[in-house]
């Protein structure tokens, strides 16, 4: 719709875009996935390999902030692909972040985590839609939606620093005992 209505692109234009998207998009997945191998490989730890990989993500994400400048084109394209790339690269980084909660309370947090996602997805989309339908304008959503993940990465730092301080002083105490 943002193609074709805001910088009217053909319809078929459109669909091959889309094309390119998802196969693009699968592709930084598995490049995600891959950078996330090579680091534990070269002994990170599973948890900051998996913050590095989110923060590329972020990045790929981040550059939502260059469209509302950009005009019709293939740089339009390229950074739009880029950003979609990223924000479903960072699902899997997501779910496997998930997978460091307590174990005692994973099922609740978790459950917490994607409801509140998902509420919150929900109340955001009919503001975003409310939004361009008043203004005309892509601009701010794309703003809005692009910054978001920087939010869950300032969180997520400082847990997973956190987290993998806990991890030292464990095997410092215990240092037979597996953590």
């Amino acid at each position: 719709k943002y193609l074709k209505e805001f910088h009217h692109y053909s319809e078929s234009t459109a669909n091959y875009f889309t094309s390119i998207y998802y196969i693009v998009a699968d592709n930084v997945c598995i490049f995600f996935g891959a950078v996330v191998s090579l680091l534990t490989a070269r002994k990170v730890s599973i948890q900051w390999a998996r913050v590095v990989s989110f923060v590329g993500c972020t990045a790929l994400v981040a550059l939502s902030v260059l469209v509302p400048t950009l005009e019709k084109g293939p740089l339009l394209l390229f950074i739009l692909v880029l950003v979609g790339a990223g924000s479903l690269g960072a699902h899997p980084q997501y779910y496997a972040l998930v997978q460091e909660l307590p174990p005692r309370h994973m099922g609740m947090l978790s459950g917490i985590l994607s409801a509140a996602s998902w509420l919150v997805v929900g109340r955001m989309q009919g503001a975003i839609g409310q939004h361009i339908r008043q203004t005309g304008s892509y601009d701010l959503p794309l703003l809005a939606t692009g910054l978001a993940p920087i939010a869950a990465l300032a969180l997520l730092v400082p847990w997973a620093w956190l987290s993998h301080e806990k991890t030292k002083i464990q095997t410092i105490k215990n240092p037979d005992k597996p953590s």
